[in-house]
């Protein structure tokens, strides 16, 4: 049974004491989960809606997100309380689909754009010394993170 012989041999003591009733789960000690639960059923309505629809910047939730929100209704509690309440509910934290906006320029497109500002730079600062930075000019869509349902999968909102 792949079990510690101390865990067969508590089952067998359960066993013989209680029957089959004496096998079966007890609720673990301590008092009941309250903030979990209100917790799981606020995140069941709210995470069907994006973060934009309450004022936020972002299209997916990410747990700090979510703790700013709870605590505006007065909900304050701990990230793992959050965390473990999604987990419960079916929840996985994971990147949107990629999709390619519509009016998204081409990566040609984007060179030729990129080439053309920096001579546009170049024409009017001719006495001046121009470097090069490390800014990121990604040629794909940023894909951000947020929460789906298990074995769903969602696209980016395309702009």
């Amino acid at each position: 049974m792949h079990r510690h012989e101390h865990t067969v041999r508590t089952w067998i003591k359960a066993y013989i004491q209680h029957g089959i009733e004496g096998l079966k789960s007890k609720l673990p000690p301590g008092p009941p989960k309250i903030k979990g639960t209100m917790v799981e059923n606020e995140i069941a309505s709210l995470l069907i809606k994006t973060p934009r629809e309450f004022g936020y910047q972002e299209e997916g939730w990410t747990v700090c997100i979510l703790l700013d929100f709870l605590s505006k209704k007065n909900l304050h509690m701990k990230e793992d309380t959050v965390r473990r309440a999604l987990k419960h509910t079916g929840w996985v934290y994971k990147r949107f689909a990629k999709t390619v906006p519509k009016n998204a320029l081409s990566k040609e497109e984007k060179k030729q754009k990129v080439e053309q500002l920096v001579k546009e730079i170049q024409s009017s600062c001719a006495d001046e010394t121009l470097f090069v930075d490390e800014a990121n000019f990604m040629t794909g869509p940023y894909v951000q993170r947020g929460w789906f349902k298990r074995k769903e999968k969602k696209k980016f909102p395309v702009l």
